[in-house]
């Protein structure tokens, strides 16, 4: 087994094809399929239905992927790459935070509970999505606070996952602004591109830019202006007038009323649903598991939004934003 084989089984699920996962993976497609085949016999059957579109899951890639995730923990760990080797508080509750929503949605949505047990430890972790269940499923952590896209799910087995929808916000395209006006503004010029600042291409939105162009009639004139590993780096390096880039609304909203930063395209904004996740078998009778188990009964669920098909473009199924420098 090749640790790497688990990394490329869970990119193609969360890119719904070999090319787009290929792209995150950073290796050719060729590569990462021979990976994948490796892993299928290490299973002993196939883990996708290769004629599908979008890809899916065989019956056997369904029962393997939960697995999965519990044998790259197990694997992380035996290999000392553990990144909770310190010592914990067993009266703390670590919550595991997708990047971005640490700094302005999460203190207002831990608010209530936070009035009613001062007192209580809380540790808050940034994990992508696959450390992230891994921590959930080993009890490192005991509740994750996760974005997704209502049109891309984010994937978890109801065998191991409880989940609910606490709040809603929106990825918004920001730039800087000097006496009301925009630093930049789209779509440019061929003379005078817009500088973008995008993500790094492990981030889990690193693609998002690009499905927002692929909806473009006309395209606007872009160059990537810098790359930021994280929705803190990004929002750092708009900030301070380097280009646009994307951001939860709720990251900025004090920067937005205040006037230094403004939505750049309307059209490009995309709502998000925020999840609470926890893990259906929990040590019970600890004293992290009662708080946790606390914050999730405190925390109120939100009615669910009817779901609408995603827009998608027949002239342009993908698009790179350094594609569009003219």
């Amino acid at each position: 087994m090749d640790v790497r084989w688990l990394d490329d089984f869970q990119a193609v699920i969360d890119c719904g094809s070999f090319t787009h996962a290929a792209q995150r993976r950073g290796v050719s497609q060729s590569g990462l399929s021979r990976r994948i085949q490796a892993l299928e016999q290490w299973v002993g059957a196939p883990l996708f239905d290769r004629l599908a579109q979008p890809l899916l899951l065989t019956a056997a890639g369904r029962r393997f992927a939960p697995l999965a995730i519990g044998l790259h923990s197990m694997l992380d760990a035996a290999q000392g790459q553990d990144p909770w080797r310190i010592r914990r508080n067993p009266h703390a509750v670590t919550i595991a935070v997708a990047d971005g929503l640490e700094a302005g949605l999460l203190p207002p949505l831990l608010g209530r509970f936070r009035r009613s047990c001062p007192d209580t430890a809380l540790r808050v972790v940034s994990h992508d999505e696959r450390h992230a269940r891994a921590s959930l499923l080993s009890g490192r952590s005991l509740l994750w606070v996760v974005a997704q896209d209502p049109q891309a799910t984010v994937d978890l087995a109801p065998e191991l996952f409880h989940a609910k929808l606490v709040a809603r916000d929106r990825l918004m395209p920001v730039v800087g602004a000097r006496g009301g006006q925009p630093l930049f503004e789209l779509p440019g010029t061929p003379q005078r591109p817009v500088p973008v600042v995008d993500y790094a291409d492990a981030h889990p939105l690193a693609s998002f830019l690009n499905r927002r162009l692929a909806r473009e009639r006309t395209l606007p004139h872009l160059r990537v202006a810098g790359v930021a590993q994280s929705m803190s780096g990004l929002h750092a390096l708009v900030a301070q007038g380097l280009g646009l880039g994307m951001v939860y609304e709720s990251m900025v909203s004090h920067e937005l009323r205040a006037g230094e930063l403004l939505c750049a395209q309307p059209r490009w904004t995309a709502p998000v649903e925020v999840l609470m996740v926890r893990p259906r078998h929990v040590l019970r009778g600890s004293p992290a598991a009662v708080l946790a188990h606390a914050i999730w009964e405190q925390t109120a669920e939100l009615p669910e939004e009817p779901r609408h098909p995603p827009a998608t473009s027949a002239a342009r199924t993908a698009l790179l934003v350094s594609d569009v420098v003219s």
